[in-house]
């Protein structure tokens, strides 16, 4: 994905309740390839994992007949600071997505 895609925030997150909403869009399918030259595959979920103040997403995908959209990361419980967001597994900080801060007020 990091090759041939993108992830990114759509925009600010938002609270409803205990949850945070994270707006995060991705495509996974490289458009420059011709598509009977590769399966075509879809977002089947967005993991996450927060760990001190990075957020570590993860997009599982499964294969389509469809366009699939992200749809949004739903996180609890999180700490009002600044966080660092990446793509991939919690021991890999290559690939920053971007950051947020919850510390202000909207």
């Amino acid at each position: 994905m990091q090759a041939h895609g993108g992830i990114w925030i759509d925009s600010l997150p938002y609270r409803v309740k205990k949850e945070w909403y994270l707006p995060v869009n991705c495509n996974i399918n490289d458009t420059t390839t011709p598509t009977l030259l590769k399966p075509k595959i879809g977002v089947a979920w967005l993991k996450s994992e927060v760990l001190d103040n990075t957020i570590h997403i993860q997009v599982v995908t499964k294969p389509f007949k469809k366009n699939c959209d992200c749809k949004g990361l739903i996180i609890e419980d999180l700490e009002p600071k600044k966080y660092i967001i990446y793509y991939g597994f919690p021991d890999e900080m290559d690939h920053i997505i971007g950051d947020i801060d919850l510390t202000k007020k909207k």
